[in-house]
């Protein structure tokens, strides 16, 4: 015992001002096994408290015990989890509320209290804990992860994708090209279970989970031993430790938490024996497990079907790229192949996304499209230079750079595209298709006749026949300049300037025209 506290203190003297992890291999799951160390000795105090001991020896006992909890507190703030933070803080309050006995709330309340004073003195305490409501790289990391798991969850429901294929899944499909880190879980131990092994081994997860914590909770209300209501929120608060972190992936904790369930699985047992327990008495037990685990899946897919349908298809922001943002977005169908990168030029200034700039990006990558988009800082002045900016972006990734590119534009838009490929002779750009860009408005330095003359491209123009912006002839005009065979133009009458309520069928014949172009 005295070596162990030892070398619980020779490294947390080395390690000072720095995050603590014992032998564990992150300190996210250290602070994890604290929590349950905590909790444990909170139920012992419990016990030692209600026996009341007057003999010397036991208030030894009793005082070496509180004083191990106080300890245990203070090395799980030495690792600055902040996943082990919020969990031990939720764990707290929950057990305050099952206690019904004033004194043990007392005794959590003190145990409580402690932790809030050293988070206060420990270096650097108090900012760690404030930063849980930032938004650094890992807590945006984190999101992009479990939404990606909810996503694959949803996809792969049966049997998921395996918990050894998740991270390839993430890279291929999900992973933004600004996340430089490379996750093989989704850091979160739900998700992890869904995702790799499918929503029935997320319920079994979930069942057991919920037998051991909720279920013990029940059976022990008659007995009221206080050890075993810390082993309950022990469990529970591993539990939600684990919302931030796979915990799966530590050997030592995975042997813990096996003892711990093991342990509450069989007292719950001893006592359904002992008792002689009839269906009713077991089912009543079961049956908050059994809602629990049920409504967590259907939450998860419910979940999963949003993302899906509802939500943009964005699963990034690359910032700063010059003065402006890129977005790049991709639908995530875990069989489908990327056939191009289309480059979607839309008035977007101040990152307003139109409704029927949304509905072409859900579109075009719905139809396995990767689709870029500029954001451009002013439409009129700055827009060809930002298009140019995204054109060299696309250039320099390596997960864009062996794909064809097409330029797609809505309006000024649709202008600043056929200028690009004007300007991009040899290069990788394969297509032009605009959307209601005027033939009749100034180009730069050239008229819209001698641009389109200079592209060596194929071109599409759409156009709505109450857009009063065009005139048939300068249309014509500018296909027959155009110098490819498959250039044309397509009216659509009774559509607007959007080609409204023509827009799907337009873009159905942009998709057609992109394949004829890259086939």
């Amino acid at each position: 015992m005295f070596i162990i506290q030892g070398r619980i203190f020779c490294e947390v003297v080395i390690l000072y001002n720095q995050r603590l992890k014992l032998d564990f291999e992150t300190p996210n799951f250290c602070g994890a096994f604290f929590i349950i160390v905590v909790f444990v000795l909170i139920g012992v105090t419990f016990y030692l408290f209600n026996k009341k001991p007057h003999k010397i020896g036991s208030k030894m006992l009793f005082l070496s015990v509180l004083l191990s909890g106080i300890f245990t507190e203070y090395l799980l703030v030495l690792t600055y989890s902040r996943g082990a933070f919020i969990a031990f803080v939720l764990t707290a309050m929950m057990f305050i509320y099952a206690v019904k006995d004033k004194k043990e709330r007392l005794v959590i309340l003190f145990f409580l209290a402690i932790f809030f004073i050293f988070l206060a003195i420990v270096p650097f305490g108090m900012s760690r804990a404030g930063s849980i409501f930032s938004d650094d790289d890992s807590i945006g990391n984190r999101l992009i992860l479990w939404k990606s798991a909810i996503g694959i969850t949803y996809d792969n429901w049966l049997l998921g994708t395996g918990f050894s294929k998740f991270g390839d899944t993430f890279i291929a499909w999900y992973q933004p090209l600004n996340m430089l880190q490379e996750y093989t879980t989704p850091v979160n131990n739900c998700l992890t279970i869904s995702a790799g092994g499918g929503i029935f081994l997320f319920f079994l997860f979930m069942f057991l989970s919920c037998i051991s914590t909720i279920g013990l909770i029940i059976e022990n209300k008659i007995k009221r031993n206080p050890i075993v209501y810390s082993f309950a929120f022990a469990q529970i608060g591993y539990f939600i430790c684990g919302f931030s972190s796979t915990l799966f992936a530590s050997p030592c904790l995975n042997i813990v938490i096996v003892i711990l369930t093991t342990l509450s699985l069989g007292y719950i047992g001893r006592i359904w024996i002992k008792e002689r327990a009839n269906l009713e008495r077991v089912f009543k037990t079961l049956k908050y497990p059994m809602i629990v685990s049920l409504m967590s899946c259907i939450i998860l897919l419910m979940i999963g079907f949003w993302l899906k349908e509802y939500s943009s298809t964005k699963y990034f922001i690359y910032k700063n790229i010059g003065v402006n943002k890129i977005n790049v977005y991709r639908i995530a169908p875990t069989k489908s192949k990327v056939k191009a990168v289309i480059i979607y030029s839309y008035d977007n200034k101040n990152n307003i996304i139109t409704r029927e700039a949304r509905s072409t990006i859900r579109f075009l990558a719905e139809k396995g499209y990767v689709v870029v988009t500029p954001q451009f800082t002013d439409i009129d002045i700055r827009a060809p230079k930002e298009l140019e900016e995204t054109i060299e972006f696309v250039e320099r990734k390596k997960e864009m750079n062996c794909l064809p590119v097409i330029l797609v534009g809505q309006s000024e838009g649709g202008q600043y595209s056929i200028i690009a490929a004007a300007s991009h002779e040899g290069t990788r750009i394969k297509a032009v298709a605009s959307i209601g860009a005027p033939a009749k408005w100034p180009f730069i330095e050239l008229s819209t006749k001698e641009y389109i003359s200079k592209i060596k491209q194929p071109i599409l123009l759409l156009h709505g026949g109450n857009d009063k912006k065009y005139e048939l002839e300068n249309l014509n005009i500018l296909v027959k300049a155009a110098k490819m065979g498959i250039s044309k133009s397509i009216i659509y009458k009774d559509a607007d300037t959007y080609l409204r309520p023509k827009r799907k069928e337009a873009l159905e014949e942009i998709d057609k025209f992109i394949t004829k172009v890259i086939e």
